[in-house]
């Protein structure tokens, strides 16, 4: 019979107990927001990856209008966002391996050659 844990077994306050429940659905939900905006900045790009476009008649060139009118481009590409958005959640080193790999590419981009 599989043992369930509570909050007795656990020896914390309520609270402690909820935000301890709550903080790998959060840090989730933020590498998965953070890798959206890095596919819609086109900062890693490739077959697997979403395109995305602008549903506005002039340019999305203001954050509002990146919130409400500029997303993945067709059907295929929001199941894209959906297949990253999930792997983001639960794989959590990839959202950080990936901006750290973009900020040494910028770096060596830019850095002056001898």
């Amino acid at each position: 019979m599989p043992v369930i844990l509570s909050m007795r077994e656990f020896k914390l306050p309520p609270i402690q107990f909820t935000m301890y429940s709550i903080t790998p659905a959060l840090v989730g939900a933020v590498a998965a927001l953070a890798l959206y905006f890095v596919f819609a900045g086109k900062l890693v790009t490739g077959p697997l990856t979403p395109t995305f476009s602008c549903s506005l008649k002039d340019d999305c060139s203001n954050f509002g209008s990146l919130l409400g009118a500029y997303g993945p481009a067709d059907a295929p590409d929001f199941a894209k966002v959906l297949v990253w958005s999930f792997i983001a959640g639960f794989a959590e080193r990839l959202v950080p391996n990936t901006l750290e790999n973009l900020s040494k590419a910028v770096e060596k981009a830019t850095k002056p050659k001898e």
